[in-house]
């Protein structure tokens, strides 16, 4: 609530907040199918990772997760014509630099991370 009064509207952005008012619809059973399929796709995904975190090692299933980098560059490409410029080229070796580091700084502690039996019994 404390940033609500530092937006500023002006009468020029009413065309923009539209959305908010009008009607929802789909346009065609296409468009329902591609929401179905990413949503099913997506909690898949989700579900396999939280199952993957409960079994395995935390330090050996995190650098797995930095494919969404490669994933997100491949779709800014493809569907927005992006090239990433050096500050985010920069940005995701640091993000994966500093996972190695972890990785790599745990795998010589010899010390298991995860637990040795599993969560559900």
């Amino acid at each position: 609530w404390l940033i609500i009064p530092l937006i500023e509207f002006e009468p020029s952005q009413a065309k923009n907040l539209e959305f908010l008012i009008r009607d929802w619809s789909i346009y065609n059973s296409s468009v329902l199918l591609m929401l179905l399929g990413i949503a099913v796709i997506g909690s898949s995904g989700m579900l396999s990772l939280t199952s993957a975190y409960r079994v395995g090692s935390p330090p050996v299933i995190a650098p797995f997760e930095y494919i969404i980098l490669i994933f997100a560059i491949g779709n800014g490409f493809f569907f927005f014509s992006e090239i990433p410029d050096i500050y985010s080229i920069l940005g995701m070796l640091l993000i994966i630099g500093s996972g190695l580091f972890i990785f790599t700084r745990e795998g010589t502690k010899k010390e298991s991370v995860a637990l040795k039996t599993s969560l559900r019994t």
